[in-house]
């Protein structure tokens, strides 16, 4: 305190909280009555005698209860004290943390000189935060790794720090999950006295948690920790605990949105089963080889009727847009566009799949074609970039291909399994690689001007990357797709696909109509009619033995269903084997 000497000057110098009747420890905690052992000294040159003091405040939450206190002659420059028996304070129980009582302490002498001083008493309660959250998954079976995954029970060690200017006594906590998926078992831990400015965890005495299996990898669950302490103190603070993480061995979701529809696995992603193996198809010599007008161009294609149509993000496409700088659309899309960017992006071409996308160079210097190909065998259709040249540096050189599988091959929504296969690995540092809905908003991006996401492997000679919809749940199995999602997104569904010896056809009509559900080879022949006449709004299955209107078993390949009912014609190819 500055003070301006005179021939005497008595005013405030220090004080202490004694709190025998509260907590006892020295700190001013609401609904306290403390003692307040106070010094005063005499800043000036002359003694000052007979002093005496008064503390007085206007403050509403708080109550002097020892208010006169004498000191008795004051030399120059000496100080002198209440004893332990200081100035009486009481607070109300309604304040808080870091609340500023304001009083004065009016100091007199027997010279009736006056001197005022402004003195502020501080009330100090608990303050806890949860400052760290560390997870031991050992007990209970898991695997180790210091993360909850799914379908795993771990323990969490929950710090917390008292950041208030009490201490905090018999400090509790309780934990709560605001999601469903993650089930709290273990929802209280005790932490005893936690003094200000410590930190503090619950040792042994674990909150325990259990994620359920389908929760995607890095998803965050929102919790609740309700911490309490002696005193009536009572606090909430928000804990994320983030389920699972993305290694290269795991598949990534579409985004950003839950649930995912469309996953990217590699061939490294071996723990679950839609994982693709490497499995070059080489279309150069057997292929149609795409003319580009200009090295930047883009060339529609049409599917081959035998192929069926292409549904990608659940729209149906006849027709493939394939662009010399790598990537191809479903759809037409002519549209000339060189310089990738991240994906989702609204400038982009609808439900782009990027397999290198960059500035590339088809055909330069007679070399590196681009190639497509209907594989009728292995059900897919091809389209090879055959060591096409990059445009700076020409010099350098990749070879790459999609295989598109057609809708023999089943997946989890009946959308077209999509394969990306790369035998060479000269570049990818400037390219993305990845899918996009049709709407440009939601995507997978792997791979953007050489930032590979944490669950895709570095592309390397002999990687393969899937984009498919069906799930990562171990539990599902292709061969058991639910017919209903089928036939609620297709309005026709032959089951099981490929047939052998026998398939159900699954058929919606949505209003009253006359209905024709026949069997085609691939000629355009129609081999078996299976239903004719009115048929009233309603969902249908039908039985197909595999053999014609004759009775007579039909040849091993392709045939196509066609439902025509009130003006719509809905076709689905499959495959007899026996």
């Amino acid at each position: 305190m500055f003070v301006i000497a005179s021939d005497r000057y008595v005013c405030y110098l220090s004080s202490m909280i004694l709190d025998p009747a509260g907590n006892n420890d020295s700190i001013l905690n609401p609904g306290e009555t403390v003692d307040i052992p106070t010094w005063v000294k005499n800043w000036g040159q002359l003694t000052a005698y007979g002093v005496t003091a008064r503390l007085r405040t206007h403050d509403l939450n708080a109550r002097v209860t020892d208010s006169a206190k004498t000191f008795g002659d004051i030399v120059a420059g000496d100080s002198a004290w209440t004893g332990t028996d200081g100035f009486g304070l009481q607070v109300s129980s309604s304040v808080g943390n870091g609340y500023a009582i304001a009083c004065s302490l009016i100091c007199r002498d027997t010279d009736d000189s006056v001197w005022v001083s402004n003195v502020t008493f501080l009330v100090g309660t608990a303050v806890l935060k949860q400052p760290s959250l560390v997870v031991v998954d050992t007990a209970h079976g898991g695997n180790g790794n210091g993360r909850v995954d799914p379908d795993e029970t771990a323990d969490l060690v929950i710090g917390i720090r008292n950041n208030g200017m009490g201490h905090g006594y018999n400090c509790r906590a309780v934990l709560r999950s605001t999601d469903a998926r993650l089930h709290v078992e273990d929802s209280t831990a005790l932490y005893g006295t936690i003094r200000k400015g410590d930190s503090a965890n619950s040792g042994t005495d674990f909150f325990t948690v259990r994620a359920e299996a389908g929760i995607p990898l890095e998803t965050e669950i929102s919790c609740t920790l309700d911490l309490y302490a002696d005193g009536g103190y009572a606090n909430s603070e928000p804990v994320t605990v983030v389920v699972g993480e993305f290694r290269t061995v795991d598949p990534i979701p579409d985004g950003p949105r839950l649930p995912a529809l469309y996953y990217a696995y590699d061939e490294c992603d071996t723990a679950y089963q839609p994982h693709p193996t490497f499995e070059w198809t080489e279309i150069s010599g057997v292929g149609t080889a795409i003319t580009f007008s200009h090295n930047d161009a883009v060339v529609t294609v049409d599917l081959p009727a035998l192929f069926g149509p292409f549904y990608f993000y659940g729209q149906r496409y006849t027709r493939i847009s394939v662009s010399a700088d790598g990537w191809i659309a479903p759809g037409a899309d002519t549209t000339r566009r060189y310089h990738n960017v991240p994906l989702p992006d609204p400038s982009t071409p609808p439900g782009m799949v990027c397999l290198n996308w960059d500035d590339l160079y088809p055909n330069y210097q007679s070399q590196g074609y681009v190639y497509h190909y209907h594989d009728t065998d292995n059900h897919r259709f091809v389209i090879e970039y055959d060591s096409v040249a990059y445009y700076n540096p020409r010099s350098v050189r990749d070879k790459f291909q999609v295989l598109i599988y057609d809708t023999t091959v089943v997946t989890f929504t009946g959308d077209n399994a999509v394969v990306v296969q790369y035998m060479t690995a000269n570049r990818y540092t400037s390219s993305t690689v990845g899918i996009e809905d049709p709407e440009r908003a939601i995507a997978i991006q792997a791979l953007y001007d050489g930032n590979y996401h944490r669950g895709c492997a570095q592309i390397a000679p002999g990687r393969a990357i899937k984009y498919t919809t069906d799930p990562p749940d171990p539990t599902w199995i292709a061969e058991e797709t639910p017919v209903g999602l089928l036939l609620a997104r297709r309005g026709l569904v032959v089951a099981p696909n490929p047939v052998s010896r026998a398939a159900l056809v699954y058929w919606q009509v949505e209003r009253d109509a006359e209905v024709s559900l026949q069997v085609f080879d691939p000629s355009g022949r129609v081999v078996r009619t299976l239903e004719h006449g009115r048929h009233a709004a309603g969902t249908y299955t039908t039985k197909w033995n595999g053999r014609d209107d004759a009775g007579r078993e039909l040849a091993r390949g392709i045939y196509f269903v066609r439902l025509e009912a009130g003006g719509v014609r809905l076709v689905s190819k499959t495959v007899l084997t026996e």
